[in-house]
Order: C-alpha cells, then sequence, then structure tokens
C-alpha cells in the first residue's frame, strides 16, 4: 500500500469562540502528529534525541524514531536513523545515539512515526557533537571463508547508514551490504591475505576483531570427465571455491582454462586449447592459494580418418581429416616424413595444411598428426614431384672448408652413391650416399690430393678417378694433374693406376664400356681415351669432329651408345656427337633445342633409354630429354633450380641424383622420370 508521507509545522491558532453541543464528537484525524523535541546529553559518548507523539490517527502505529544527518533534508532512505518500532499510543520517547558522529560537528535530527497508510517527519532541529562511542565488534560469521563469500560481524555502536561504515580486511575495503547499529552484512573483498584481521570505523573511530578471518583454500574433490579434448567442459567439484568468477583461477598445468560456470562448491571449465602434453594437472587458485588434483586430466589422442588426396606435389594444399585434433594451428604438427608443413587452418576435426618443402628420404610415407605428444598417421601419401630434394652432400670435415662443392667427381656402384673432392677451396674428402637412408658417411679420402673438375668411371664393382686441376679456374686455376686412382668401396681403399697422357687437366665426361672405361676431355684436341685395366694402359681414339670454337661439354650413354654435347663459349648453336664402337667413328646428332648455352649444360645421365641433360639460364630451369630411336628432344621447363654450374650426377636403380655446383651449394635432388 502507498504511504502518505506528512511534514507537521506548527500552527499558532486564536480561538474566538468555542461551541460545545451535548453528545458531539469531532472527527478523528487520519494521520499521525509527532514532534521533535530538543537534544540532550549532549557528551563524548554520544546525545539523546527525544519526541513526542501529539496525535495517533486512524491507524495503529507501526514505527517510530529518529534520523539524522548534516543537512536539513533528512530521509529515512539515506541518513543514519534508529528504528524503534511499534508503539502503543500517545506522549514522550527517546533514544540515545552512541555512534555516528563527529566531533564538533553540527546535525539534524527528526523525529518520525508511520503508520499503515502514513509516514510522518517531525520538524527538524540541529545540535552540535561532541563525538560519539567507538564501535564495538564482538564477533563475525562465518570465521573463515573465500573471496565473495558475505560475511555478517555483531558488535555496538555501528551506523544504521551503511556508507558511514568503512570496515576493512586489513587495509582492503569491503563493501557493506546492509548495517544497522549492531550488525553489518559485508563481502570479502579480492587481494586480502589468507590471514587478516576486520575492523569498523565509524565517524573517524576505529574497531577490530580480536580474532582474524581465514581465507579458505580451494579443495578439489573430483572432477569429470577425467579424458577428453579440446574445449571440452570438465565439471570440478570442491569447497571453498569463490562465487565470483573472476577470483578463481583454473588451469590445466600452466594454461588457463575458461571458466562457464560457478558456485562455491563446483567449476565447469573448457579444456585450454594451448595444452601441449598428454596428461594434465587440474589446478585451481584463490587468493594466492592453489590446489593441485591428485588425478591428471588425460587430452584424447588424435586420429586421422583419411586425406583428401593421397598423392600430391610440393606446395599443394591438403586436407587431413580425423578426430581430436587441436583448434589452434599451434597445437599441432603435421610431419610430411620429417618435414614440418605450415598449417593454413584447424578445427577439432580437420586440419588443412601444405606439402612442405625440404629433404625426404623417400617418396612414399605416411602423414603424421602430432597432438599433445600423441600420433595419428595416414595412409600412405606420395610425393609427384619427379624432383625430390635429398640429404646434402656434405661439406668437408677436412681444413680448408669451403661453403659449396662444384667441378668434384661423383660414380654409383652397388647400389650406393660415392662423391666428392671439388669446393670453393677444393679440398680430397669423399663420401658415400645410402639412397634407403638418405645418409652420406665419410669414407677414405682421395689420395691424389685436392682438386676438381675430374673424370670418373665404374668397371667391375671399382671406381676410377683422375686428371683435373689442383686449383679453381675462377680464383687462377692450377696445376693440371693426369694421375689416376682406383677405389675399392669393399676394402674402402685407393689405388693408384696408369696416368693419361694428357697433359690439360679438365675432363669433360667419363664412362665405361664392355669393361674399359673412357674419357672424354674439355678440347679439341686429344679430346677421346681408352682404359684397359686388364693391362693398365691409356689408348687414344678418335677425336670429336668438333667445328668452330666448340669444346666437350657433358654426355650419357644409351643404349651403348656414347653421346657428346659439345657448346661454343662464344654462344654459337651447340652440337651433339654420337660414337660408333663398331666403325670407331663419331656421327652428329640432332642438337639440343636450347641455341644460346654460354656456361655449358651441367651433368648428363641416363635413364630407361634415355638420356637427359639439365640447363639453367637467365630465361629459367630445363631438362631436355633425349629419345635415341628417333634423334629427338623433348624440353621440360622446371619449377625451381637444380644443381648449378659444375654439378656432380650417379644413377642408383632407375632413378637418377644431381646437384651441387658453384651457384647452388651442395644440395642433391633425386629425379624419377616416371613422375615427370
Amino acid at each position: 500500500m502507498h504511504k502518505t508521507f506528512i511534514k507537521i509545522f506548527p500552527i499558532s491558532i486564536t480561538l474566538f469562540s468555542l461551541v460545545t453541543c451535548d453528545n458531539y464528537e469531532f472527527p478523528k484525524s487520519p494521520y499521525p502528529r509527532i514532534e521533535t523535541l530538543p537534544v540532550v546529553n549532549i557528551s563524548k559518548t554520544g546525545v539523546t534525541f527525544q519526541a513526542n507523539i501529539t496525535q495517533l490517527g486512524e491507524k495503529e502505529i507501526t514505527n517510530h524514531g529518529f534520523v539524522w544527518g548534516l543537512n536539513e533534508n533528512l530521509s529515512i532512505d539515506s541518513e543514519d536513523k534508529i528504528q524503534l518500532g511499534a508503539t502503543p499510543g500517545l506522549g514522550n520517547f527517546e533514544a540515545d545515539i552512541k555512534s555516528g558522529l563527529f566531533d564538533g560537528e553540527t546535525y539534524f535530527v527528526k523525529a518520525f512515526i508511520a503508520t499503515a497508510d502514513y509516514f510522518v517527519y517531525g520538524e527538524a532541529v540541529s545540535f552540535t557533537s561532541k563525538g560519539s562511542t567507538p564501535p564495538i565488534i564482538f564477533s563475525f560469521n562465518p570465521s573463515e571463508g573465500t573471496l565473495g563469500d558475505t560475511i555478517t560481524l555483531k558488535g555496538k555502536y555501528f551506523s544504521a547508514r551503511s556508507l558511514s561504515n568503512d570496515v576493512k580486511f586489513g587495509t582492503i575495503s569491503s563493501k557493506v551490504v546492509t548495517s544497522n547499529d549492531s550488525i553489518i552484512v559485508c563481502i570479502v573483498p579480492n587481494g586480502i591475505p589468507n590471514t587478516v584481521p576486520i575492523s569498523v570505523t565509524v565517524v573517524g573511530n576505529t574497531a577490530q576483531s580480536i580474532n582474524n578471518f581465514i581465507v579458505a583454500p580451494p579443495v578439489i574433490n573430483n572432477y569429470t570427465p577425467e579424458i577428453g579434448t579440446f574445449e571440452d567442459i570438465v565439471t570440478i567439484t570442491g569447497i571453498n571455491f569463490s562465487s565470483i568468477k573472476e577470483n578463481n583461477v583454473v588451469k590445466f598445468n600452466e594454461y588457463n582454462a575458461e571458466i562457464t560456470k560457478i558456485s562455491k562448491t563446483q567449476i565447469k571449465v573448457k579444456v585450454p586449447t594451448s595444452i601441449i602434453t598428454t596428461e594434465n594437472s587440474i589446478s585451481v587458485t584463490i587468493n594466492n592459494q592453489t590446489t593441485v588434483s591428485s588425478i591428471k586430466f588425460t587430452i584424447l589422442p588424435p586420429s586421422i580418418n583419411s586425406i583428401s588426396s593421397n598423392q600430391g606435389f610440393i606446395g599443394n594444399t591438403i586436407q587431413i581429416n580425423g578426430d581430436n585434433f587441436c583448434p589452434l594451428n599451434s597445437g599441432n604438427k603435421i610431419l610430411f616424413e620429417e618435414r614440418l608443413a605450415t598449417i593454413i587452418s584447424s578445427s577439432k576435426t580437420s586440419i588443412i595444411v601444405k606439402v612442405p618443402e625440404g629433404i625426404y628420404k623417400k617418396r612414399t610415407f605416411k602423414i603424421e598428426a602430432k597432438v599433445a605428444e600423441q600420433s595419428a598417421f595416414s595412409e600412405d601419401f606420395t610425393l609427384q614431384d619427379a624432383w625430390v630434394r635429398k640429404a646434402d652432400l656434405p661439406l668437408s670435415d677436412l681444413p680448408p672448408l669451403g661453403p659449396r662443392r662444384y667441378a668434384a667427381s661423383a660414380f654409383a656402384i652397388n647400389g650406393f652413391g660415392y662423391a666428392g673432392l671439388g669446393g670453393d677451396r677444393i679440398d680430397n674428402a669423399f663420401f658415400k650416399y645410402d639412397p634407403a637412408e638418405n645418409t652420406w658417411s665419410i669414407v677414405a679420402p682421395y689420395p691424389g690430393g685436392a682438386r676438381g673438375f675430374v673424370a670418373s668411371f665404374v668397371i667391375d664393382g671399382k671406381g676410377y678417378v683422375g686428371m683435373g686441376t689442383s686449383g679453381v679456374p675462377y680464383l687462377g686455376g692450377g696445376e693440371p694433374k693426369s694421375d689416376f686412382w682406383k677405389y675399392d668401396p669393399q676394402t674402402d681403399t685407393w689405388e693408384s693406376i696408369a696416368s693419361i697422357p694428357y697433359t690439360s687437366g679438365y675432363a669433360s665426361y667419363g664412362f665405361s664400356r664392355n669393361g674399359k672405361g673412357y674419357v672424354v676431355t674439355k678440347s679439341q684436341q686429344d679430346n677421346f681415351w681408352e682404359y684397359d685395366p686388364t693391362t693398365d694402359i691409356w689408348t687414344q681414339k678418335d677425336n670429336l669432329p668438333l667445328t668452330f670454337w666448340h669444346y666437350p661439354d657433358c654426355g650419357f650413354v644409351v643404349n651403348n651408345g656414347v653421346f657428346i654435347v659439345a657448346v661454343d663459349q662464344y654462344g654459337d648453336l651447340n652440337q651433339m656427337w654420337e660414337y660408333n664402337f663398331t666403325s670407331n667413328m663419331w656421327v652428329q646428332r640432332n642438337r639440343v633445342p636450347n641455341p644460346n648455352v654460354y656456361n655449358g649444360f651441367g651433368k648428363g645421365f641416363s635413364l630407361n633409354g634415355y638420356g637427359y641433360l639439365r640447363h639453367q639460364d637467365f630465361l629459367g630451369n630445363y631438362l631436355y630429354k633425349y629419345d635415341p630411336n628417333t634423334d629427338s628432344w623433348e624440353e621440360f621447363q622446371l619449377s625451381r633450380s637444380i644443381g648449378g654450374v659444375h654439378p656432380i650426377e650417379f644413377v642408383i636403380g632407375n632413378v637418377a641424383y644431381y646437384g651441387t655446383g658453384n651457384s647452388s651449394g651442395i644440395d642433391i635432388w633425386e629425379y624419377d622420370p616416371n613422375y615427370q
């Protein structure tokens, strides 16, 4: 019911006549009336308020008391007050006020009275305070709890106005919810020590609790589920949690978990996407007090159900479908063999990646998804690139070291590759390549000393290496060499053989046929030699019939035919010649399509009845394939640089290994023509 508020003013009335009638009564006033009397007993411990109820009204009085403050416009809703409850009748009443008064301050006080329909104030009366009694704390309940809990203080001489009570836990202020002169209800604030006294200050007077309030540490009783994946909801059950979300810090190991729901006995959180381990300790921290679960939360392992394609090129995009992936890209590792792929996007059920560049041990392998220390593997995936990078040819462990290897030597014996010599500063180191393991290991160094631009060939499982120069032509050249050495891979030893009767030093191409070795030199004269290992004798064969400024550059053997490509250092058209062993004659064949070759074609090799040459110029990178049956060439433009000037090559099985050179360093690439 709406109450009517009435303020009573004193009125002076002059009664000129009074008419009375027998048996007549004046109508009763509907509202009560009250008068505020002067304040008495003003002392350092408080004051006494007085009032007089002068009229009761139609309905019984439900409350009466006083309200006071620093201005005349007093309201029971916003000022200090004392409420004395119902009263039976007319007359004076008083109240001793012991709290909430500053010394020397002028205050105003109003008496009030209330019925079911009316709330009536008396006129304001002023007084000057001499002070008040300091507050007293008897007890507080509960004696321990956590941040955000509601605490009830019991005592004396508190202020009925909540804002006039300054409650602190140690030095941290608390929010007062409600108060009267003997009870304060407040909130445990953030940032307090774990054991702390409570104080109440009223108008400059302070009381402190005898006992300290204790911030109880959180306790984890259990949580469910104990196994799950990223962003799953985990429910933690325990005690002494804070009902205010921000006061609780939940972690899986060192990673914060998002709280979705909170109470003093239960916390619901999302499993963090930043988890990187399989097993994770769950902890709850409140006010710097931490409890850790005794049982660790386990992340479910990832699984791969399918991939968008089981073959692709380097740089292609592949989608991996499965379960229990991390929604964060950084939480997943996708490995193509041992190559870490760039992740484009991630969700709990799919990951999109690019097939990475890099060195691959095998062409076909399983894609690995690694999440939180656990792995899943796909079905077989095959690289479709014709050229796949392999382990780099090592730099020498022998001094002096150089950053590149070019003008080196290479050959293959019994499924293994052998390469060495050459380099920026020339050395004599040699290495063995294992294609199954994609590894290089050092073997016995070349005993002829450091050199480059050598010739090499293989006869009956032995490698033959010789000629070359002891220096780098681009750095001033070196001494021409004519000695030759035979390498036995079974014993890892080198043996000296007859030197070639040729003094220029530079070799163009070495090969073997029918148990004999052959060397084509980089010259127009004395450019074709045969070696017989049974007699250890070199024999000069018919020279290449070169024209103009052409000189032998590289070659390959196809179907027992030897093909030598010659180039003109001044940019004239290249030439190609085939040597017929039956007639002991050279026959000119169709030239390579590229007409302008200034730095040579690199190395030639043969696979499956075809010859191959690789060339790189300012227009791009090219591979040329020669068909001896039709005397024709096919040109392929490559998407990347493969080897540089003066590279190496060797063939194992049905694939070629090609690389190094003075423009690319020590890179080695596997070429499989089935993927061209």
